[in-house]
């Protein structure tokens, strides 16, 4: 990469969008990487091509989202099946 950054985040009606204007997986995962980082509270909704990259809309996570996930059991928890 050129050290350019090849996309943005811009507000919209329900959420934003990641705009990626590249089709190089690496400048994919690298704006994709970066985007989670900072906006943390994002689910995705939608994912299309335009010519020449991506974008990617993203909403708001509903508030029960932020609930965290069970705690593993451990194999002696679960007679050592792995179907919990």
């Amino acid at each position: 990469m050129s050290g350019v950054q090849s996309w943005f985040v811009y507000p919209v009606e329900n959420g934003v969008e990641l705009v990626i204007d590249s089709t190089d997986g690496d400048v994919y995962d690298a704006a994709l990487a970066a985007f989670v980082t900072e906006f943390t509270d994002y689910n995705i909704a939608a994912e299309y091509s335009i010519n020449g990259g991506e974008v990617l809309h993203f909403v708001p996570a509903p508030v029960d989202a932020d609930i965290d996930a069970p705690a593993a059991k451990s194999p002696a928890e679960s007679n050592g099946s792995t179907w919990g």
